[in-house]
């Protein structure tokens, strides 16, 4: 599993699907395993979403961050491994 935040999820999407097309996303063992395996045997999805008031940038991507934190640690917790090392 790779787990990752976006302060814009659409562009975010894009960009990581295209990087995994083209064999250059940032974790080589992840853009390996897409080439290997092919991209029927992966799925991208929304884990969950926050709820934008009127924080700043700075804000959300804190809440980001602490919402990625526990989703990390509850998929560890049953057994998920990850190409991300978070």
């Amino acid at each position: 599993m790779f787990i990752g935040i976006s302060l814009n999820l659409p562009a975010k999407l894009r960009g990581v699907t295209f990087e995994l097309e083209l064999g250059s996303h940032a974790y080589h063992d992840l853009a390996n395993d897409y080439k290997r395996l092919g991209k029927e045997n992966f799925e991208i999805f929304i884990l969950d979403q926050i709820e934008i008031k009127e924080e700043t940038d700075r804000e959300l991507r804190n809440e980001l961050e602490i919402l990625e934190a526990m989703w990390v640690e509850k998929l560890k917790s049953e057994g998920m491994t990850f190409y991300n090392k978070k």
